[in-house]
């Protein structure tokens, strides 16, 4: 079987040849549909095509580039799973970099990140010095920040306000008045203590008595960091830098003195922080 070309992917799902182009390298531009239907082509007539030319004609890969603090940790695995869903179904890979909370690693990742002409990065710094960052930026590499806020204009960022999270702890230990009362009585409720976690991580709800925690959106925070990097990628001339604060859930359970499972939660909306933009529902406008 001989090479497939462009232009047999083209004819087969009835579109221009630069479409098909557009499709493979800047899917952004091209409508869902469109891109399924190419899609299906590629699929049925088996076509690859060379990355490496590729890459050499636009300047950048198919890749972004996702450096974590901490790959072990059940908080930044949820966030890679929503990136790599929204890159994805955009037509993207997501190179994976774990700094370790390390400056001497994350300055290794973002540099193999640049060697490897990501499109964008997506990171969760180890400090707040932006001169690795700019060194990016300089290079055409968007970035996105996760977990940790921008606190300039010109850059996107998706956090979630552990301030307010603190806030639900504290004041969900401090509304157990009765659970002193009936310790006071000798009634342990649960046990001797009241215990709250943070992240809300599986083990939480597994454990033999349930524990109460405060829950990050971190799948969520994965996916619309993952959206702004591609949004700006996409048309850096026209994208609007963001600063997306999400506020926490607390869930209550057994070891606060709450019910079993299911356990009893308490949401709150996303909102912006950044001073002059008005609350947002965590749905951003879907990028085409």
């Amino acid at each position: 079987m001989g090479t497939v070309s462009i232009k047999e992917v083209a004819r087969l799902a009835r579109v221009s040849p630069g479409m098909v182009s557009n499709a493979l390298n800047r899917p952004e531009r091209v409508a869902p549909t469109t891109r399924e239907r190419v899609r299906r082509a590629i699929h049925e007539l088996g076509f690859v095509r060379h990355g490496s030319a590729s890459t050499l004609r636009a300047g950048h890969s198919r890749t972004i580039g996702l450096s974590v603090m901490d790959i072990g940790n059940p908080f930044f695995t949820d966030i890679a799973a929503g990136a790599e869903d929204v890159a994805s179904d955009l037509g993207y890979a997501v190179i994976l970099g774990n700094s370790a909370g390390s400056r001497s690693k994350e300055e290794h990742n973002l540099l193999v990140f640049a060697e490897q002409r990501v499109r964008g990065v997506l990171i969760t710094p180890s400090d707040e010095d932006p001169g690795l960052l700019d060194g990016l930026r300089e290079r055409g590499i968007s970035v996105v920040l996760v977990d940790h806020p921008a606190h300039r204009p010109d850059l996107c960022s998706v956090t979630v306000d552990d301030v307010a999270g603190g806030r639900l702890a504290v004041a969900h230990l401090l509304d157990l008045g009765v659970l002193r009362g009936l310790l006071q009585a000798g009634v342990g409720v649960p046990g001797d203590v009241a215990l709250i976690g943070y992240d809300d991580i599986d083990f939480a709800a597994a454990s033999a008595v349930s524990l109460s925690s405060v829950r990050q959106p971190t799948y969520r925070l994965g996916q619309i960091a993952a959206e702004l990097l591609l949004e700006e990628c996409g048309d850096p001339g026209a994208h609007a830098h963001r600063q997306i604060v999400f506020q926490p859930e607390l869930v209550v359970r057994e070891s606060t003195g709450g019910p079993g499972r299911p356990a009893a939660t308490i949401r709150r909306r996303a909102m912006t922080s950044s001073p002059g933009l008005k609350p947002e529902v965590s749905t951003l406008k879907e990028i085409r």
